[in-house]
């Protein structure tokens, strides 16, 4: 064992110190993302949303949550003054609290949506935004099982 410990050592020494760069890698590489939704438009703006990832929603803080990137188009990013994704049957106001708020850079932006314990057949995603002018547009997606 001592003529094996000592032929090797700085092998093993050199793999042990290059381990961790794996482990970095690795911790470091992003999920792929899920496939876009359809692109929706509505006037001057224009959205895509896809999920994050394929797992149910999660809890945070007591309540089902799901998160979502949102990519607006190129001439609307910055357009948009504020932006909420809800689960509803019909379109929501804009909300009170700070749940479902889209944030990020203007290129992709993500939200970690609320989610009801049951989803009927007839809930969407709600995409609403305000924009400087102080309008409300909206655009909905069905939302798959």
């Amino acid at each position: 064992m001592k003529v094996f410990w000592l032929r090797y050592r700085f092998w093993i020494n050199g793999f042990i110190l290059l381990l961790p760069f794996w482990f970095l890698y690795q911790a470091l590489t992003p999920p792929p993302l899920e496939s876009k939704w359809a692109k929706k438009q509505s006037g001057e703006f224009s959205a895509e949303v896809r999920p994050m990832d394929k797992e149910p929603p999660y809890l945070h803080d007591g309540k089902r949550e799901k998160d979502f990137s949102v990519i607006f188009g190129d001439s609307c990013a910055n357009k948009v003054k504020q932006a909420y994704l809800r689960v509803a049957t019909s379109a929501p106001n804009l909300p009170d609290d700070d749940s479902g708020i889209v944030h990020g850079n203007t290129s992709i932006q993500h939200a970690h949506v609320p989610f009801p314990d049951v989803i009927k057949t007839d809930d969407r995603l709600w995409l609403t935004i305000q924009d400087w002018q102080g309008r409300i547009i909206q655009l909905s997606w069905v939302l798959e099982k």
